[in-house]
């Protein structure tokens, strides 16, 4: 019987044409850092053979609003790119959450860099 599953050494489809700024400055950044990153996902098939798939170079990410204060100061800053990239203010925050995550997580102090990338994306 074939298997649901295809390895990436016999996948047909493509790797992507090209990584986004973020991804690229993620891998930049993580590039920094001596230990890897591990995701372990568990499952089981429907034969009922229980697999673990190791994802590397995971990096957890997340979305939110720029609060409207702060909104104001980026269109006032540089309107021609507002919505994209990185800047002074992006900078500050990153480095914001890099000292709150070295302070509130033991293990924090093996890494480099926390927090790899902090950039503004339109939505």
């Amino acid at each position: 019987p074939s298997s649901p599953y295809i390895s990436p050494e016999k996948s047909s489809t493509p790797p992507p044409l090209g990584l986004s700024d973020s991804s690229r400055a993620a891998e930049v950044a993580a590039c920094a850092n001596s230990l890897a990153s591990i995701f372990r996902v568990y499952g089981v098939t429907e034969q009922g053979q229980s697999i673990c798939a190791h994802v590397h170079s995971f990096f957890p990410y997340f979305y939110c609003r720029v609060p409207s204060s702060i909104g104001r100061r980026l269109i006032q800053e540089d309107p021609q790119h507002y919505g994209e990239g990185t800047n002074a203010i992006t900078a500050q925050f990153q480095a914001f959450l890099d000292d709150w995550i070295l302070k509130s997580q033991s293990t924090a102090k093996n890494f480099e860099k926390r927090c790899l990338d902090v950039r503004i994306e339109r939505k």
